[in-house]
């Protein structure tokens, strides 16, 4: 992968594109729907979760979508160019030469 310019060549824009909720989301949970009482309103006799169960439902929800349920790379290696010479030096910033991060991700 010697493209420093954009994506890899193997990269695929998601097919929502990221303009809405996954064709398999399930919805708020039970009372943030409408006329669920949602955050604030409805008085006690209406059923609505606290923010902290919600946040927990949410979490596990989206630690189970196929997208995230994903095994995580391993950075193998990283390289910086400066001014096309490999280096070992903190790039300064602003960076005063063109500086290229070469990453080899493993398995």
């Amino acid at each position: 992968m010697d493209n420093f310019g954009g994506p890899p060549d193997d990269f695929e824009v998601p097919p929502n594109d990221f303009g809405g909720p996954p064709d398999d989301f399930g919805g708020p949970p039970n009372g943030f729907g409408p006329g669920g009482g949602g955050l604030g309103g409805g008085g006690p006799e209406q059923a609505t979760p606290g923010f902290k169960s919600f946040i927990e439902a949410r979490r596990e929800s989206l630690l189970k979508h196929p997208e995230i349920d994903k095994p995580v790379p391993v950075i193998e290696s990283v390289s910086i160019m400066i001014a096309g010479k490999e280096s070992t030096k903190p790039v300064p910033s602003p960076p005063t030469e063109p500086v290229q991060v070469k990453v080899k991700i493993g398995k």
